[in-house]
């Protein structure tokens, strides 16, 4: 039993603060990855085999879908495994890595790009589970594009949000590379891939650099010498500040959408047409939250410069 314990203990090596971690995630789909870590730490396989392995997957959970479409909707049942299998080894990559020492920026990179697959199978396989029990395609491929893309406004505000906020309150953790992926570092690094002749790597990071570069210019107003905490009591005044922000952002991540969709394809079994739950939850209340953050972040950025900016004319 002690030793039982002792494991599910060391399940927790590798997570990210809780801070920015998501509820599901936390108290869920890591436990199950750390659990998978301990079986892998001992073995030859790398971070980035267990990320290619979650996306193979979300593409059976998409295929899945497809059968249940075709055959019988208990396949619905089968996709949802699948997708819970793709999201533990998603947690699984960066945990192991962490553990290894070996977290890099190109692993980071195609966790990203698995990201994407995972969420677009299940979409397209949901989508066609609906239109074969009459839904009419008119309203499913635009709620269904409307919706994935609001997952994806979701998630890359949490994202750049995580970053963000580890970067000014938590510079001790490493997710691998530059904790913000700035375009300079990503630079940096696409250079020594070709250098190192890997075409295909740097060909990723191209395409992930096209990809955050918005992002970064859309984040570059809130870090800086003058608003980046420089010790201890920053760091504090930083989370005193934005830590209801990034608890909010927490509810926008990929995780919780992906446990959306999820229950979604388990309930589809039984009836198909709760997929609409599922999409509507994530079009219409999670995007009320995404909005209101963004609209209430600006304000809570310049309270805590202006607090910042304070805090250190007293300290001088």
């Amino acid at each position: 039993m002690k030793g039982l314990i002792r494991r599910w203990r060391d399940t927790r090596k590798g997570f990210k603060p809780r801070a920015v971690e998501e509820l599901i995630d936390y108290y869920w789909h890591r436990p199950l990855a750390g659990l998978l870590v301990q079986l892998l730490l001992p073995t030859p396989i790398t971070p980035n085999q267990v990320t290619a392995i979650s996306g193979v997957f979300s593409l059976l959970a998409g295929l899945a879908l497809v059968a249940a479409a075709r055959y019988h909707h208990g396949w619905a049942l089968v996709a949802g495994l699948m997708l819970l299998c793709s999201i533990v080894f998603d947690c699984a990559d960066g945990q192991l890595a962490r553990l290894r020492g070996s977290s890099s920026t190109l692993g980071r990179v195609l966790d990203g790009f698995m990201d994407i697959a995972a969420p677009t199978c299940v979409f397209l396989g949901q989508a066609a589970l609906l239109l074969s029990v009459g839904a009419p395609p008119l309203w499913v491929w635009p709620v269904g594009l409307f919706t994935a893309l609001s997952l994806v406004w979701h998630a890359s505000a949490y994202d750049v949000g995580k970053n963000l906020y580890l970067h000014c309150s938590r510079p001790d953790f490493s997710l691998g590379g530059d904790t913000l992926l700035s375009v300079a570092h990503m630079k940096e690094m696409r250079a020594k891939e070709l250098a190192a002749g890997r075409r295909f790597a740097a060909l990723l990071l191209t395409v992930w650099m096209a990809w955050t570069k918005p992002q970064m210019k859309a984040m570059r107003p809130w870090f800086g010498p003058e608003r980046t905490p420089q010790d201890d009591d920053e760091r504090a005044l930083y989370v005193q500040h934005m830590g209801a922000q990034m608890r909010w952002l927490s509810w926008l991540g990929f995780g919780t959408h992906l446990f959306l969709l999820t229950l979604a394809c388990w309930f589809a079994a039984w009836k198909p047409n709760l997929i609409w739950l599922a999409w509507l939850l994530i079009s219409l209340p999670m995007n009320v939250v995404a909005a209101a953050l963004a609209i209430g972040r600006g304000p809570r950025e310049r309270r805590f410069v202006a607090a910042l900016a304070q805090h250190r004319a007293q300290a001088r």
